[in-house]
């Protein structure tokens, strides 16, 4: 009999343990932006290994940045670059770099896909610029040039509650190339960066 309540016992623990760990990993990711369903949040080697487990190869790391490839929203070989605050060892945004384009229809409707999931995801854009400066190519051959010299403005933002941002673009490379890109920021591991950094000052 003392050998089943201490079973019983010992399971009630063992689920009360396990209830108060999940419930504070959703205490976590409700407080942060997510990138793959994985909390920006704590070092930056923890959050990388995360990413590991989800398929995602480290390639190098330059300054505070870990650059990775790997799958991400149905496209192969996208670069994931995971960018951490200079003062405190806390993973503060993600972003993702599409591969790279060969003309302007496939930029587009790489941006258009983006967007159109994210937009049902978070909801409108609270911010959105479609444009070309200082004026509109006439065609396809023009608008990736114009992007190659800086003459592209695609981008879309989210807001996402308290928790941080997204931030869909078109981009170029110190190559040549034109990709589209995608920056997740956790507002708050963001904040705290900048108030080491207000501390210098």
């Amino acid at each position: 009999m003392k050998r089943t309540a201490l079973l019983l016992l010992s399971l009630l623990v063992s689920f009360t343990m396990m209830a108060q760990a999940d419930a504070e990993r959703e205490s976590v990711a409700n407080q942060h932006q997510t990138f793959k369903g994985i909390p920006i949040d704590g070092t930056q080697d923890a959050f990388v290994k995360k990413l590991e487990a989800k398929g995602f190869k480290t390639q190098k790391r330059i300054d505070n940045c870990i650059f990775m490839v790997g799958r991400f929203a149905g496209y192969n070989n996208c670069e994931v670059f995971v960018d951490r605050n200079t003062y405190v060892n806390l993973v503060n945004s993600v972003g993702v770099s599409f591969p790279a384009a060969e003309n302007w229809a496939q930029l587009q409707t790489a941006f258009n896909s983006m967007e159109t999931m994210l937009t049902k995801k978070y909801g409108q854009p609270t911010d959105e610029v479609k444009e070309f400066v200082p004026f509109t190519p006439s065609g396809d051959l023009e608008k990736f040039a114009a992007v190659k010299s800086n003459q592209c403005k695609y981008m879309a933002s989210y807001r996402n509650g308290e928790k941080g941002s997204v931030t869909l673009s078109i981009a170029n490379g110190d190559k040549g190339t034109c990709f589209v890109v995608i920056k997740y920021v956790d507002r708050k591991n963001m904040k705290i960066g900048q108030e080491g950094a207000i501390d210098d000052l």
